[in-house]
């Protein structure tokens, strides 16, 4: 599991060694704090003021009474919060917390089926427990995520419906990527992201499931799983996979739609989302031109790069691009500004409508205005734009200089 761990600082270990420590609380938390915010200096003096102290350990009761009380904790924990408790500490290289460790081995250790696991001589010594949790090799961590993902994640996933029901029926390195979001994150924070329908997508970055992917080929071969990660394929154009008029393409529009990063063709109910030709090409009698497939695309690569940065979508993007872009989407209520290089009064406006009626306006620059379904009212104003109506009975007024207006179904 090391690939999903985040980086594992002096931080973290000083963390550790005061958890296994049998130093009191209600004193660690009124010099370790300090001793923390002046970094590697300040951490090496705490350590040497406190070398009797953190060679003790705590007992297998004072383990059960912080176990206990970090159950019954809600809300994120801080840092004082896992001072004046050790159990609410993330150990080890893995980050595995200390509570969540204990939880396992409780309820599931004495299970028949987890029996070559050998972990009931935990369910006496929760010492030992952490002690082990902290080593170098990374075994019980990666047992314990091995049982979360089992005995946590992946119920989590089908007790909400997770694609319609059809959660067996995804890839299995892509259900594997999303186990792994879910145990980066927790359940709380994983609630929090939920919408209907309910169609999870792997996380960047601390979240690891799209590393998990990424990787999966390699993981597949260190695990001697011969078939594991072959269904996992990159492409250098989301646009050209989007155009073809096959399976893969249909599932790579509909990503594109949801704004989604990763193209599933199993276990997606895109027959539903396809009733009337919303998903199809316009060249074979859909609803989607090139057009829209090029400027979503491009939508989705600046989408794809706020979540890696962890940008909040209506902040201004610094980008090595001529001119400044606005990628809108009335639907989600997304708004991407772009900013690139050079002066300009107005940013392009690159507008995509929903199912409402709307009056989508262009600005003093070139624009591209997809109005979707509904009856909408598409104004360019200056500069050279494309208007495209979509179904429903559009106006379409380009404005000034040279403009494309496509109207689509409807009047």
């Amino acid at each position: 599991m090391a690939e999903e761990n985040t980086e594992y600082n002096k931080g973290d270990e000083i963390l550790d060694l005061y958890a296994k420590s049998g130093i009191d609380p209600a004193t660690a938390v009124k010099t370790l704090p300090p001793a923390m915010t002046l970094g590697a200096p300040g951490i090496s003096a705490w350590v040497t003021a406190n070398t009797t102290k953190l060679a003790t350990t705590r007992t297998h009761a004072e383990w059960q009474a912080y176990y206990s009380a970090a159950i019954a904790f809600t809300g994120k924990p801080g840092e004082i919060d896992k001072i004046m408790n050790p159990a609410l500490i993330d150990a080890g290289p893995g980050n595995f917390k200390i509570a969540t460790a204990i939880d396992i081995v409780v309820k599931h250790a004495s299970k028949a089926e987890y029996s070559a696991l050998k972990l009931t001589p935990y369910l006496n010594d929760y010492s030992k427990l952490v002690e082990d949790l902290m080593g170098s090799s990374g075994e019980l961590t990666a047992k314990l995520y091995g049982l979360y993902m089992k005995e946590y994640a992946e119920p989590f996933f089908k007790k909400n419906n997770a694609y319609g029901g059809q959660w067996e029926s995804l890839p299995q390195t892509f259900r594997d990527a999303l186990l792994v979001t879910y145990t980066n994150f927790g359940e709380e924070k994983i609630k929090s992201l939920m919408k209907i329908p309910y169609e999870p997508q792997p996380a960047f970055t601390d979240g690891g499931g799209f590393n998990h992917l990424r990787n999966a080929q390699k993981v597949g071969e260190k695990l001697e799983l011969n078939d594991y990660g072959q269904d996992v394929v990159g492409v250098e154009s989301f646009a050209e996979l989007a155009k073809k008029n096959d399976a893969t393409g249909l599932a790579a529009r509909y990503a594109l739609a949801k704004l989604r990063y990763v193209v599933v063709e199993n276990g997606v109910n895109i027959t539903g989302q396809n009733q009337n030709g919303e998903l199809d090409l316009a060249s074979n009698g859909g609803q989607l031109s090139e057009k829209w497939i090029e400027d979503r695309a491009v939508m989705l690569y600046w989408k794809t790069r706020y979540d890696v940065t962890k940008t909040d979508f209506h902040k201004e993007m610094e980008a090595d691009i001529e001119g400044n872009w606005d990628f809108i989407d009335k639907k989600t209520g997304i708004k991407l500004a772009i900013d690139g290089k050079g002066l300009s009064m107005s940013d392009h406006q690159i507008v995509f409508g929903s199912a409402n009626d709307e009056t989508i306006n262009g600005s003093g620059d070139s624009d591209n205005l997809y109005g979707m379904a509904g009856d909408d009212t598409l104004s360019g104003q200056e500069g050279d734009d494309y208007l495209e109506g979509g179904t429903g009975d559009d106006i379409l007024a380009g404005g000034k200089a040279k403009d494309t207006l496509i109207g689509g179904p409807g009047q």
